[in-house]
């Protein structure tokens, strides 16, 4: 895959919700221009089309007989066909695999469809940024140099997560017990164990609201809490906690139980992933996941007003 340098473009928020879209261009199989939305999805490890693409793909871009099986949300498995897609964004061209997804296009922002996502793969090969502060995906520019845990009212290592299993994660703690959760950009709500809530004696409120999460692998009716908990943070070579309270999605079963076989660096069995640190929740503390540099952060407040002046 060809890198390319310099990448920046502003962030699109869907109306009522903070998910970063980023509008592309691409030609269909008549050579007709079209622009469309992709959802930058931390949490997919595959880029991905939604279904009615098919139909405006060429024939060259159908990969015969080559499939994909992902893994979604409740250890689900769903296999897809392969395709090349070509698209123009930030002003620059990229000839990328994706999957095509039976889901349909899930809506559309100002008549412009959002017609795929792309998952972390590609952000990794692209050193690229989701960046909550200023909204936007840009290339990174982070080293060890330029910023140390010091500079950060937030810091986590994201490269643990990605390393074990295949997406960034941040770490709750709460009585205790520490407990792993995705950072998911493509996730318009935080989602929570209710075994989690219950093991952890986790301070939260039932309220009377029920919703529907919906994905690639199909949908689960969840119960809505305010719960409190701790983040993770490390501060030089020690960790700290940073209390917070924020509304969850209370699910019937973790978001992904391990294999037997899967192992961290250690040797040790891994945990499961007991719920989803949403899009919104980031846009709300601004945080900033750096696959380039493979870390999660939050400048201090004094650095953004140093950067406005």
């Amino acid at each position: 895959m060809k890198k390319n340098d310099n990448i920046r473009v502003e962030m699109v928020r869907v109306a009522g919700n903070v998910a970063p879209l980023v509008e592309i261009d691409y030609m269909d199989k008549e050579a007709k221009e079209h622009t469309g939305f992709l959802l930058l999805d931390s949490c997919s490890t595959h880029n991905i089309l939604f279904n009615e693409m098919e139909s405006r793909l060429g024939e060259l871009c159908i990969k015969e007989n080559e499939s994909t099986c992902l893994d979604t949300t409740g250890n689900c498995k769903v296999t897809v066909r392969d395709v090349r897609f070509s698209f123009v964004m930030s002003g620059q061209q990229f000839h990328e695999d994706f999957c095509l997804s039976e889901r349909e296009t899930p809506y559309s922002v100002d008549d412009v469809p959002v017609i795929g996502l792309l998952g972390n793969i590609f952000l990794q090969q692209q050193n690229l940024v989701i960046d909550y502060d200023d909204f936007s995906l840009h290339t990174s520019e982070v080293s060890h140099e330029n910023l140390t845990t010091s500079d950060c009212d937030f810091f986590f290592p994201m490269e643990i997560g990605l390393k074990n299993y295949g997406i960034p994660i941040v770490s709750l703690f709460q009585n205790e017990k520490e407990i792993p959760m995705m950072a998911d950009s493509g996730a318009s709500g935080n989602m929570i164990a209710k075994q989690t809530i219950a093991d952890c004696c986790m301070d939260h409120k039932l309220l009377d609201e029920t919703d529907t999460i919906s994905g690639i692998g199909g949908s689960v009716d969840t119960r809505l809490a305010i719960a409190s908990f701790s983040l993770l943070t490390l501060k030089g070579n020690d960790v700290e906690e940073i209390s917070r309270k924020a509304k969850f999605h209370v699910l019937p079963n973790y978001v992904y139980i391990p294999k037997d076989d899967e192992y961290d660096e250690n040797g040790e069995q891994l945990p499961p992933i007991e719920g989803t640190i949403s899009c919104s929740f980031m846009a709300r503390e601004k945080w900033i996941l750096d696959f380039g540099a493979k870390i999660i952060y939050k400048r201090k407040k004094k650095d953004r007003l140093k950067e406005a002046v």
